[in-house]
């Protein structure tokens, strides 16, 4: 007997706007849009 998944593994996608003084990242799944967040262009926040 062979069984099928039917159901897909969602999907996550990241999205990052990199500037000087701020960046900018967008989160959202492929079912739909989570969050996005600003902060410092600062390594240690990310």
């Amino acid at each position: 007997m062979n069984t099928q998944t039917t159901a897909s593994v969602p999907k996550l996608f990241i999205g990052m706007d990199v500037h000087k003084k701020s960046w900018t990242c967008h989160f959202k799944t492929d079912l739909f849009d989570y969050k996005t967040v600003t902060m410092p262009a600062d390594s240690a926040c990310l």
